[in-house]
Formats: C-alpha cells, sequence, structure tokens
C-alpha cells in the first residue's frame, strides 16, 4: 500500500501549471524538500491556506512520512471538513499506517489470536469464506475466546446459510459478552 500511495501523491500535479504557486511547481518537479519549504513558508503568511497545507503534507508522503502527512492532512480536514482532495488523502495515508501497523502485527505476532482474526477479516472483505472462516478457528484455537471473532464466524457461517452453526457461534459470543 505504501508504494500505492507514494505513486498517487506523486503522480497526481499539485497544480495547474503556469497559474499554480511556486510550492507546488517545486512539488511537481520532484523537489520535496523545497516544496515543503515552500508551502511551509507560505503557512507562515496564510495559516488558513489548506492547498499549502495539503500539499506540505503531500510532500511529507512523498518522503515516506506518513505520519506526519496524516497529520497534516488532518490539520487541512480540520480547517476545510468538505474539502474532498483532503478527504481522499486522509483515507489513502489512513490506509497506508493501517497496513504498515498490519505487517508489524504479523512480524511480531504472526500466530497470535489478532493475527489470524485480522487475516480472517481480510478474507471475509475478499469474498473468500472458506479461507476467512479456517483463519477464525485459527483465532479462536490461538485464543483467548473473542467475541468479536465468533460474531464473524457466526455471520459468515449464516452467509452460507449453515444456520445451526451459525447459532452456535452467536450463542458462544452472548456467553462471553452477555
Amino acid at each position: 500500500m505504501r508504494l500505492f500511495l507514494l505513486s498517487l501523491v506523486l503522480l497526481t500535479p499539485a497544480g495547474a501549471a503556469g497559474d499554480s504557486p511556486e510550492y507546488a511547481r517545486t512539488f511537481d518537479r520532484g523537489d520535496y524538500p523545497r516544496a515543503k519549504a515552500l508551502a511551509a513558508e507560505r503557512l507562515q503568511a496564510q495559516p488558513g491556506d489548506v492547498p499549502a497545507r495539503i500539499l506540505l503534507a503531500r510532500a511529507e508522503a512523498a518522503m515516506g512520512r506518513f505520519d506526519a502527512a496524516y497529520a497534516g492532512f488532518r490539520e487541512a480536514r480540520r480547517r476545510d471538513p468538505r474539502n474532498p482532495d483532503v478527504l481522499y488523502y486522509v483515507v489513502l495515508t489512513a490506509g497506508a499506517l493501517a497496513e504498515a501497523e498490519y505487517a508489524r502485527l504479523v512480524e511480531l505476532a504472526p500466530g497470535s489470536a489478532r493475527a489470524h482474526q485480522l487475516r480472517g477479516q481480510s478474507l471475509a472483505a475478499q469474498g473468500r469464506s472458506a479461507e476467512a472462516e479456517a483463519e477464525l478457528e485459527a483465532a479462536l484455537a490461538a485464543g483467548p475466546p473473542s467475541a468479536d471473532v465468533l460474531i464473524a464466524l457466526g455471520d459468515l457461517r449464516r452467509a452460507k446459510v449453515n444456520f445451526p452453526e451459525a447459532r452456535a457461534a452467536y450463542a458462544r459470543a452472548l456467553e462471553l459478552a452477555p
């Protein structure tokens, strides 16, 4: 995902040639540190300049600083909550950060219940229900039992019209979290 995000950040021009500010033209040339510095200067003079704030955060992302980029996009969103560009970049950056944390979890604890749970949820979202069910079962085996895992398992089984097993999973979840 990080490469995907980076390619989107880099391939999308910052502004139309000719009428764009210097920080945007500098970004488009690939000089991200300079673009960041110019956008920061602009924000010193005009703190409410959302396009400058977006470009500053894009420069952070282009340099691989996704935490700083996310903070910058969130600040831009605070200032202009309905800006579609801000929302787009917040989503992409959050996804890149989530993917990094997912990879960290799988690296640190590949056989843990949470790693199995995340893999199961990911597989379920892809429509790979048999594999998802196996991962959720592995999550339960790794323990401790989780109502969230049991509900996800019940949902998968219910979708397969396996009502008795779905009911059993839901019943166990209810026992854990009445």
